[in-house]
């Protein structure tokens, strides 16, 4: 405090005593800010007045004011004084970034005070103040008004907003000539779904087999976060459905988390360019990535092409041809087993002639010889293969 404070050691009358060397104490009297009153608190009296040079007060304040004691003597109270804020040195957030959706501003507002070294904001500066991310847990982006001129000593940032999902965010404020600062630590939570995606896409399955793994579908908001809150139906459909297959399984699941994992979804029918849609009231669809479909294991014959009427001792024409397939009726062309035909109704007592039994190539036994002795109406054969269930023919 400059000029230094200086206590007079008086009479009754008002008269200085110039011969007192009291030792006078100086403390505050008004601490108007709860600030700190540090120099040489007690000094002796020379010449009946006792000098502080060296008192400071480290709150920044209006209406302060000192009282003198000493042994003896009545107690003085001098006139108020004001305490401002020094240079500024450093950055402080007054108002800290708290927990708020995606995509929507941060509010209140986030606020940086321009300060001196003792935490007294400096109402006159007018420093631009920059906000970024420090801890981006995440990988979130931040949008809004980046740089605020402080107003009074503070800058207000109003429109600050993430958009990504995360807990332990942080935010970091520089100015020129002051410290930064590090805000506290807060979390982006998901905004409002407004769409579905695929999470766990389909892969290439066999016929009647569940699709491994589940299929996994997310509730997510405009920014792609999970809305994990979210137990939404969703509901799985055949987009693509090159091979006029039915998907078969359980449709509609509930989110669990914001995700409906579909775990027994199935095909019936081979075909490459599947797609799978998923739909949810109220929010945007999606279409999953393409798959195929495979046969599945063999488990029955069928023919092919079966025999056509032809003269007695010609090779029956076209060529009889006997398919390995599936379940669901799609050809197994991994399949090679050998096929046996034969009689299954011998209709004018005729002797099946040719080659009777043939391996199958890309799962079809092709039998280019067949020939019957004996004219009639009403001939079929039958087609078997071990461990298939077989099949007669049309009549012929």
């Amino acid at each position: 405090i400059a000029p230094a404070v200086q206590v007079a050691i008086r009479d009754g009358f008002g008269n200085l005593v110039t011969t007192a060397t009291s030792v006078v104490t100086v403390a505050l009297q008004n601490n108007s800010n709860g600030g700190t009153l540090s120099g040489t608190l007690q000094r002796a009296a020379v010449g009946g007045i006792a000098t502080f040079p060296d008192l400071s007060v480290d709150k920044a304040a209006a209406g302060y004011a000192l009282v003198a004691t000493a042994s003896g003597l009545a107690s003085a109270t001098s006139a108020g004084f004001d305490v401002t804020a020094a240079g500024a040195t450093k950055l402080v957030f007054l108002g800290q970034p708290t927990t708020t959706p995606a995509g929507a501003v941060i509010s209140p507002a986030v606020r940086v005070a321009v300060q001196d070294a003792f935490g007294n904001t400096v109402t006159g500066s007018t420093a631009p103040v920059t906000i970024a991310m420090g801890t981006n847990a995440a990988g979130a982006t931040l949008t809004g008004t980046l740089t605020q001129s402080a107003v009074a000593g503070v800058a207000s940032f109003g429109d600050l907003s993430l958009d990504k999902v995360g807990s332990g965010y942080t935010l970091t404020a520089v100015a020129n000539g002051s410290t930064g600062a590090t805000s506290a630590a807060f979390a982006i939570t998901p905004g409002v779904a407004t769409r579905l995606v695929f999470v766990g896409q389909p892969s290439s399955t066999a016929t009647g087999v569940p699709v491994t793994p589940a299929v996994r579908v997310a509730v997510q908001d405009a920014f792609g976060n999970t809305v994990t809150g979210s137990a939404m139906p969703v509901t799985i459909a055949l987009g693509e459905n090159p091979g006029g297959s039915t998907l078969t399984g359980t449709l509609t699941q509930g989110a669990l988390a914001g995700v409906a994992s579909f775990s027994d979804l199935s095909l019936d029918k081979v075909g490459s360019g599947y797609t799978f849609t998923a739909a949810a009231s109220g929010l945007a669809g999606a279409t999953s990535v393409p798959f195929s479909v495979t046969p599945g294991l063999g488990s029955k014959l069928a023919f092919l092409v079966p025999p056509a009427t032809a003269q007695a001792g010609t090779a029956l024409t076209p060529a009889v041809q006997v398919a390995v397939q599936d379940e669901f009726g799609n050809l197994v062309a991994t399949a090679t087993p050998v096929v046996t035909v034969a009689f299954q109704n011998n209709a004018g007592g005729g002797t099946l002639s040719g080659t009777l039994q043939r391996a199958a190539v890309n799962g079809i036994a092709t039998f280019p010889d067949l020939s019957v002795d004996k004219a009639a109406v009403g001939y079929s054969l039958v087609a078997t293969a071990a461990g298939l269930a077989g099949v007669a023919s049309p009549s012929f």
